[in-house]
């Protein structure tokens, strides 16, 4: 009875930001769990990556979907055309995880002397961190709603990725744009979980810590150092340690659970 709580297998999964870190752990992890996993990327093409899954775990013998979608996911036309591809594609969608996002590295906003560039900075984080956010809501939201449910213990799951971000201000790196945006999507999150509550659909967040990928293993190491003085368990995350949580909010196990940011931080937020 327990296993089934947390059986995926046979879900249809879509995931943004499946290119690279935490996205494409993610999409090995339920891929590995027998779900069917739609992997959007935008930039970085992953049809190699996709074939190389299907043999790893045998897709074609099992029956088992594995494909790719690009999306330009600050576009909601893009976002519009390619999820209601995947719903035609799928049949019909289980969970969707809104995972993809990027860094604000431009330090303080006041020493960016040109207001045009500090604008263009600004705007182009908010598109893709939090404006992607509701544009994916706005259609997965309508995807889900003209979806027949079974009955209300099959409940559909948006989860989104947000960050420790949203809860506390990093230090010594300086990224209000991040932290605000972060905010933003965990709002955005408890919002929805509200408005969505009578259409038997879960709304959840996911909040990680410094996790190591490999967009971190480029950054100074005395600013890592500094990060991982800084959180009680005296280490960066894995990425494979967040998919427990989000297996967690995809399956039937969290069918009362709406509403919820839940941090894997290693303890960085607890002082």
């Amino acid at each position: 009875m327990l296993q089934e709580l947390f059986d995926v297998k046979g879900k249809n999964v879509i995931i943004t930001g499946a290119s690279s870190g935490i996205g494409l752990e993610l999409a090995k992890g339920f891929v590995k769990l027998d779900a069917n996993v739609a992997m959007i990327y935008n930039s970085h093409d992953i049809h190699d990556l996709v074939e190389q899954l299907e043999k790893e775990n045998d897709s074609d013998a099992k029956g088992q979907k594995i494909k790719c979608y690009q999306c330009s996911l600050s576009s909601f036309e893009s976002v519009n055309s390619v999820f209601n591809t995947i719903a035609k594609d799928f049949g019909q969608i289980d969970v969707c995880i809104a995972n993809a996002g990027i860094a604000w590295d431009k330090g303080p906003i006041l020493d960016i002397e040109d207001d045009a560039k500090c604008v263009s900075e600004w705007e182009k984080v908010v598109n893709v961190d939090f404006n992607s956010c509701f544009y994916i809501a706005r259609v997965i939201g309508k995807i889900f709603k003209s979806q027949k449910v079974e009955n209300e213990n099959k409940k559909r799951s948006l989860i989104f990725t947000s960050s420790m971000s949203a809860h506390i201000v990093n230090v010594p790196q300086l990224q209000a744009c991040y932290n605000a945006c972060k905010a933003g999507v965990s709002h955005l999150t408890k919002s929805l979980a509200v408005e969505w509550a009578d259409l038997n659909i879960k709304v959840n967040a996911v909040s990680p810590g410094y996790i190591g990928t490999s967009l971190t293993e480029k950054l100074d190491p005395k600013l890592k150092g500094y990060w991982v003085d800084h959180v009680p368990m005296k280490r960066m995350g894995k990425p494979s340690e967040l998919l427990g949580t989000y297996v967690y909010l995809a399956s039937y196990a969290s069918n009362y659970t709406t509403g919820a940011d839940i941090i894997v931080d290693g303890g960085y937020c607890c002082p």
